[in-house]
C-alpha cells in the first residue's frame, strides 16, 4: 500500500517553486509515514526509499530534495531546515 502511495505522490511532480501541487505531493508521502514539515518543502520527482522503513525520514521546514535520489533509511535521516539535496 505504501508503495502505492508513493506513486501516486510522484505521478505529476510539480516544476515550479510556487506550485501548490507540492503540498499533494507531501501529503501522500506523509501517509506512507514520513514526517514532512507543513511549509516549503519540495521533493522532486523519482524519489525513492525502502519501503517499511518511510517513518526513519523527517524533512524540515524549506528542505528541497532533487529529482531521483535514492535515501537508504534503515535508520533515522533528517534533513534539516534550509537543506538542499
Amino acid at each position: 500500500m505504501r508503495r502505492i502511495m508513493q506513486r501516486i505522490a510522484d505521478l505529476r511532480p510539480p516544476l515550479a517553486p510556487h506550485d501548490e501541487r507540492w503540498g499533494a505531493k507531501n501529503f501522500w508521502l506523509r501517509r506512507c509515514g514520513m514526517d514532512i514539515a507543513r511549509r516549503g518543502v519540495a521533493i522532486g520527482a523519482g524519489f525513492k526509499c525502502i519501503d517499511g522503513h518511510e517513518e526513519n525520514i523527517v524533512i524540515e521546514e524549506y528542505a528541497a530534495i532533487g529529482h531521483n535520489v535514492h535515501l537508504w533509511n534503515f535508520n533515522a535521516i533528517r534533513i534539516g531546515r534550509f537543506s538542499m539535496i
